[in-house]
Formats: C-alpha cells, sequence, structure tokens
C-alpha cells in the first residue's frame, strides 16, 4: 500500500523462515497488507500496533515454538496464498485485535498442527478487549490444551470441531453473550492470568458434545469475575449429548438463570451458586442431579427448559442461608410432564432458615419426597404424586401441608422419617379416592415427643379414601382432625393428642382411634366430634386416661 500507509484494500506477504529461523518486529516496524502468510520454525512475534491485514495465516513446526500477532483493528484468520489458519507445534499462540477490531476465525487455530482433531498442550489467547468480537464461521475450530478469550462485544466459538482441555473468558461489554462448544469433555479454569467465564451481563453457553463432560474448576458469572450476585444474565450448561455438568473446588454459578442439560450424574453444590432461577433436565436412567444455592432460588423456566426433571434419579436441590426454594414449575423423577414415577427420591431442603413452596400449579412427581425447611412451608398442588413423604419443620409454629393427587404414606425417605413441626400445624391431603397411610409417626412436637403442648394435624381423604396407621406410627399433637370416605383407623398406643374430631362419609365405614391418655372428642378446626354415615365408632383412652365428650358422637 506504499510506505507510511496505514492499510492495504490488497496485497500478499508472505514472510517465510520456514527453513529453519523465526520471523519478528522490532522498533514498531508493521506490516500492511491484505494477506499475511507467516512460516517459521522458531517463536515468532509480529506485535506491533501498527500491523493491519484482513486476512492472517501462520504456520510454526518448531516444537514449543509460540506465535503471537497484534493487529491495528478487525482480522480474519483465514487463508492467505496457500496457508490456512494458524498452528504451531504445541507453542502458545496469540492474537490480538486492538481499537475496537473483531477476531474471526475462518480457518483453525492449532497448537497441534494444522488439520489436528486434539492437543496435547498449548495456550491459544484470542484478545478482542479493546472493543471488538471473537467469532468462527464457516466450521473453523480451535484446537489446544487451553483458550482463553477476551472481547468486549457478543462472541461466539460454537464450531463442534473445537477441542481444548480448559477454558476462560471474560466479555466485558454490557449485555454481550458468550457461547463455545467443544467436540468432547471441557473444563473451565484457568488460563494465563484469567480465571473462569464471566460477562457484563451477557448470555453464557457452554455445551460439550459426544460423550463430554463440562466441569467448573473456576466459577461462570454473568456479572463479572468475583461477582457473589447477578441481576440478568443466563447460564446454559449443555452436555445433553452424553456428559455430565459438575463444580469442582468451589467453582460457582453466578447468573440470573440458570439452565442445566446432561445424561449424567451431574452436581452443582458449590455454596457460592447464585442464581434466582433454575432448571436443568437429565435424561441417562438414574442419573441423579444435585444443586446448591447460597439464597433464595425458584424452579422455572429458563429459555426453552422448565423445572427439574430425571429419568428414575434423584433429584436434591438446596437453598442456604435463610433462603427459600419455591417450585414454580415442577420437579420430576419420571421426566418433564410426566404425571407419575415408579422410582426415585425428592429431597427439597431450606432447612438453613427458609421455607419450601409450590406456586402456579408447579408439582412433585416421584416415588419418594423428603421436605426440610424452618419456615411454613406449602406443597399443595393437585399435581404432586408421591408414594412416601417425610418432612420437618424446625421454626416454632411453622405449618406444613401436603396434598398428593392420590394415595399417599407417612414414612422414611433417606434419613427423614415421618412428619414434625415445631408446633405448627399438619395439613396432610390425599385427593381421587387415595388413602393416606402413616408408616412413621406425624407429631407438631419434633420427631419422636411423646406429647404436643399445641399444634393441629389435619388427616384428609375425604376424596374418597382412608386414613390408617400402621406399623405403630402415631399422631402426637394437641388437635387432630380426621376426614375419610372408607373405614379408618388409627390405633396405635401412641396416638396422643388432647382433642379428636372425625368424620366417615361412606355408607357402613367404621372408625376407631386409640390414645396413650385421656383426650376429649371436640372441635379441632373446622371439624367438630365424631361422625359416620352407619358405620361404627371405637374410641379408647389407655393408661387410666379419661374419654370426654365436648362435641357429639353419632353413627
Amino acid at each position: 500500500a506504499g510506505f507510511g500507509a496505514a492499510s492495504a484494500p490488497s496485497g500478499v506477504v508472505t514472510l517465510d523462515a520456514s527453513a529453519g529461523g523465526a520471523v519478528n518486529e522490532t522498533g514498531g516496524a508493521a506490516v500492511v497488507a491484505d494477506q499475511l502468510a507467516v512460516s517459521a520454525v522458531n517463536a515468532s512475534s509480529l506485535t506491533s500496533s501498527g500491523n493491519n491485514v484482513a486476512v492472517l495465516a501462520a504456520n510454526l513446526n518448531g516444537a514449543g515454538a509460540a506465535f503471537s500477532y497484534t493487529d491495528a483493528d478487525s482480522f480474519a484468520v483465514g487463508t492467505a496464498g496457500s496457508l490456512s489458519g494458524v498452528s504451531t507445534n504445541a507453542g502458545n499462540v496469540t492474537l490480538t485485535a486492538l481499537n475496537a477490531g473483531d477476531l474471526t476465525l475462518a480457518q483453525s487455530v492449532s497448537t497441534a498442527g494444522f488439520g489436528a482433531a486434539s492437543a496435547p498442550s498449548g495456550v491459544v489467547t484470542l484478545d478482542a478487549s479493546a472493543g471488538g468480537a471473537v467469532n468462527e464461521t464457516g466450521g473453523a475450530a480451535v484446537v489446544t490444551n487451553q483458550l482463553a478469550v477476551t472481547a468486549v462485544n457478543a462472541s461466539s466459538l460454537t464450531s463442534n470441531g473445537n477441542n481444548v482441555a480448559v477454558l476462560a473468558a471474560n466479555l466485558s461489554g454490557a449485555g454481550a453473550a458468550f457461547s463455545y462448544t467443544d467436540s468432547n469433555s471441557l473444563t473451565v479454569g484457568t488460563v494465563g492470568s484469567l480465571s473462569g467465564v464471566s460477562t457484563n451481563a451477557g448470555n453464557v453457553t457452554l455445551t460439550a458434545l459426544g460423550t463430554g463432560d463440562i466441569t467448573l474448576a473456576q466459577s461462570v458469572s454473568t456479572a463479572g469475575f468475583g461477582a457473589t450476585s447477578a441481576p440478568s444474565g443466563i447460564v446454559s450448561l449443555d452436555a445433553s449429548a452424553g456428559g455430565a455438568v459438575n463444580e469442582t473446588g468451589g467453582a460457582a454459578v453466578v447468573a440470573d438463570q440458570l439452565a442445566v442439560t446432561a445424561v449424567n450424574a451431574s452436581s452443582l453444590t458449590s455454596n457460592g451458586n447464585n442464581v434466582a432461577v433454575l432448571a436443568a433436565n437429565l435424561s441417562g436412567a438414574g442419573a441423579a442431579f444435585s444443586y446448591t444455592d447460597t439464597d433464595s432460588f425458584t424452579v422455572g423456566t429458563v429459555g426453552s427448559l422448565s423445572g427439574v426433571s430425571t429419568n428414575a434419579g434423584n433429584l436434591t436441590l438446596t437453598a442456604l442461608g435463610t433462603g427459600d426454594l419455591t417450585l414454580a414449575q415442577s420437579v420430576s423423577t419420571a421426566g418433564l410432564g410426566a404425571t407419575s414415577a415408579s422410582s426415585g427420591t425428592v429431597i427439597l431442603d431450606a432447612s438453613a432458615g427458609g421455607a419450601v413452596n409450590e406456586t402456579g400449579g408447579a408439582a412433585v412427581v416421584a416415588d419418594q419426597l423428603a421436605v426440610t425447611a424452618v419456615n411454613a412451608s406449602s406443597l399443595t398442588s393437585n399435581g404432586n404424586n408421591v408414594a412416601v413423604l417425610a418432612a420437618n419443620l424446625s421454626g416454632a409454629g411453622a405449618a406444613f401441608s401436603y396434598t398428593d393427587t392420590d394415595s399417599v404414606t407417612v414414612g422414611t425417605v433417606g434419613s427423614l422419617s415421618g412428619v414434625s413441626t415445631n408446633t405448627g400445624n399438619v395439613t396432610l391431603t390425599a385427593l381421587n379416592a387415595g388413602d393416606l397411610t402413616l408408616a412413621q409417626s406425624v407429631s407438631t412436637a419434633g420427631f419422636g415427643a411423646a406429647s404436643a403442648p399445641s399444634g393441629v394435624v389435619t388427616l384428609d381423604a375425604s376424596a374418597g379414601g382412608a386414613v390408617n396407621e400402621t406399623g405403630g406410627a402415631a399422631v402426637v399433637a394437641d388437635q387432630l382432625a380426621v376426614t375419610a370416605v372408607n373405614a379408618s383407623s388409627l390405633t396405635s398406643s401412641g396416638n396422643n393428642v388432647a382433642v379428636l374430631a372425625a368424620n366417615l362419609s361412606g355408607a357402613g365405614a367404621a372408625f376407631s382411634y386409640t390414645d396413650a391418655d385421656s383426650f376429649t372428642v371436640g372441635t379441632a378446626g373446622s371439624l367438630s366430634g365424631v361422625s359416620t354415615n352407619t358405620g361404627n365408632v371405637t374410641l379408647t383412652a389407655l393408661n387410666a386416661g379419661d374419654l370426654t365428650l365436648a362435641q357429639s358422637v353419632s353413627t
């Protein structure tokens, strides 16, 4: 372009030291051309801020020889003459675009030689942090051991030929999104001085193809490196082709929304995780999913993914601090949209200080459900369907309510047995002719208590079922209300309530109740007395207990 020109519309510059040498710039010397081809054996550096080419290609074949190139503005890694892409033989590659320039890969960048599919060593640094973006086009890929990407604007490296072991990236532009796809397993880690993947409120999408896993060894954040919370931004971690998504070493996800898709068991249980909305799907048979958040979060919809679901795998969701766990979309161990599940355990844990609640028709579908919380918690969707329920609410006076679409048993789920509160009311409801069976105790005085000074237990099978106890399970509360259609029997010698009320509406359905000591037939909640529809009534007070009728008993 003539002496002193800052740009060139045409022309190819070929710098060839491939016989055994190196290519370098000194003292501000620059290359100005349309295309630049560099070939050498030894480490080569062209990092003048005056370099200005449209297309760069380079090959360094010396073992471990590094290549660096800086351009005054935008440039593409492409084909220059007979040379395509930028490749080294395990040497690091650093490409930099200045002055709002974009860095575009139209041909591959590799530290394993041209055409290689994988690289055991080498670092590729793609730097458009002066104001540009980094993107791939036409199947171009990055093949190296470690990749660092810095940019301002939205950047996408989604070629299915990308293959790196460790990724780090930072996009500083407000709302700028970052996407990266790898042909197999990928770790978010530290590359040079750059750690994790971070944006400034921009979405992050990381995808591992094949049977590749995504492992977070450093954090992924839409609020910048080191942030502990994010007001916006979506993180999508996709190993749905055959892998798993996991965190190690305290790495966390900080974003407004998080979507996780995988096949194999996946665990994101760092206490630094902080998202407002979570959605996840694990498709592998029996694959478990665990997520822990530093405070409150909601199971909801993230992009096209709703709720948290597995294929018979256990689910554990935990809110730390005083965080609440809210289900705005369903949690299922039988896949998204299922109405019943033959296996799988769901654990909803807000025991550090929060509550567990459902909104908007969201439901839990699983074989077993365990709920732990401090504050009042309500799971009363008519879509809930579990075989076994256990729950503990530790907060003074905190009430617990659960409704199931059909039969449910109060039992043991993992290390948790029965349903207990700390003087809070308990309401258990079985819909659609479902039975309510106590195989473990229900208590308003905490697990294992023999008596309760306060709290109302309501056992409701009035939609067509029965209420029964098995195996020594008991009700310990101040008041007990029982409603059912079919014959119901609560005759454990451990039952201990002060006031009993019951109604059985089915013709001829009998009702039996035994208490450890004195009790009164009275009013419990909105229910008064004990009544059946021609069914027998048997009421028993043990251990010198008195039986007092303050409300009527009627058949």
